[in-house]
């Protein structure tokens, strides 16, 4: 089975969509999971580093199973968070 690029967008953006539908707002959803992680690490965390560690744990999840699409799509979606968040950076 193979997908090209495009097709490979395509699903990303299908995902992104569908749990927008189930769990709301995506930029709302890095924002409480960066107000959970300050409690945790005592400093402020924004939503860039948010999906900074959401894409590692994604990638870090690819050599266990190359085939499984999920991790690549999720991982497309937490880069153009990455892109979106990063005037947090510094």
């Amino acid at each position: 089975m193979s997908n090209t690029a495009k097709e490979t967008l395509q699903k990303a953006q299908e995902l992104l969509d569908r749990r927008g539908k189930i769990y709301g707002p995506p930029e709302l959803n890095f924002e409480r999971i960066a107000r959970i992680a300050e409690v945790i690490l005592a400093r402020p965390v924004t939503r860039y580093e948010v999906a900074v560690f959401l894409f590692a744990t994604k990638i870090g999840r690819i050599p266990e199973d190359p085939c499984y699409s999920d991790s690549y799509d999720d991982a497309i979606n937490y880069a153009a968070f990455m892109k979106q968040f990063r005037e947090e950076v510094g």
